[in-house]
């Protein structure tokens, strides 16, 4: 047995169906109760701290990273070793099945299967997953800018099932069979990275999509990107 911040006693294998789990998470549940209550009673403390809370919360998730004071940095030897070691810890704690072990590439396949089957049964999960947790490149960003300069509506990220599995590319135009696939520094250039481009390029265009592709060095020059699409699009209108 240890103690909490509150000083409430945890257990220390959490075992949620135990009896002293139980207690803990009503004294948690009662000391909350009388917080609120304490407020509403007191309306200036109330409002006060409602002000604060929203100035913490206001453009927390409008920045891209810039203001994280790791930002561009990377974890010296020490940080890294004391993290495995507190991870480590945390497993011997609660009694971990992967204590001390790695997931095998057998595994690791085994569950990208299964993810598959269950995406492809019901991909609204997926894509709402993606949308939560998936943050915008610079690239695609500056992509974005471009589009609505020329006025033209788009699917960001849109879900797009293949012959195999699902696909998501990184811009889909709404009027024109047209897909906009912009090419980062790091995966895209690998060995791996252009076998990959090549079977989805390949799997657009057997459903009939036109697929543009800009690297990271072509998105300097913004001219050349308008007039690339712009030629496509009359491609498609004149029926070429």
């Amino acid at each position: 047995m240890y103690r909490d911040k509150y000083g409430d006693y945890i257990p220390a294998p959490l075992n949620k169906k135990s009896i002293e789990y139980k207690k803990y998470c009503e004294t948690k549940r009662k000391r909350l109760v009388r917080f609120c209550n304490n407020l509403k009673s007191n309306k200036n403390k109330y409002n006060i701290f409602i002000e604060k809370r929203k100035k913490n919360q206001k453009g927390k998730h409008n920045h891209n990273g810039n203001k994280n004071p790791m930002y561009g940095k990377k974890h010296k030897k020490y940080v890294i070793k004391k993290m495995s070691e507190t991870r480590k810890k945390w497993l011997e704690i609660h009694n971990h099945p992967m204590l001390g072990k790695k997931q095998t590439k057998r595994s690791n396949e085994k569950n990208r299967r299964n993810n598959i089957k269950y995406f492809l049964e019901n991909p609204e999960k997926h894509s709402f997953y993606r949308l939560r947790w998936h943050r915008k490149t610079k690239i695609e960003m500056k992509m974005e800018k471009i589009l609505k300069k020329m006025k033209l509506k788009y699917y960001y990220n849109p879900y797009f099932l293949t012959s195999t599995s699902f696909v998501f590319p990184d811009f889909m135009l709404k009027k024109y069979p047209i897909v906009i696939e912009v090419n980062g520094y790091y995966t895209h250039f690998t060995k791996e990275g252009i076998k990959k481009d090549e079977i989805r390029r390949n799997e657009f265009i057997k459903k009939g999509y036109n697929v543009l592709e800009f690297s990271y060095k072509e998105m300097e020059n913004d001219n050349k990107i308008k007039e690339e699409i712009e030629d496509k699009i009359k491609e498609i209108e004149r029926g070429e």
